[in-house]
């Protein structure tokens, strides 16, 4: 997603997120992980269009992500 984004592997970003409320929580929760996982600076939950990666995260199409570089 890195590469399709035109990022390099060591690049910080933002994580924009749109998915529903439960989702939300769980990655807040776990924060400092998801972050320290994926070199994200910040965690934004916003509605993100169809550019977005539509993906699967606790159902079938139920969250789109995009990465931006920060």
């Amino acid at each position: 997603m890195r590469k399709d984004s035109g990022l390099e592997v060591t690049d910080r970003i933002l994580l924009k997120v749109d998915t529903n409320s439960f989702i939300q929580e769980v990655i807040r929760a776990n924060q400092e992980y998801v972050c320290n996982k994926v070199l994200a600076n910040t965690i934004s939950f916003e509605s993100l269009g169809a550019g977005a990666l539509l993906t699967n995260l606790e159902t079938e199409a139920d969250s789109r992500i995009e990465l931006v570089k920060n």
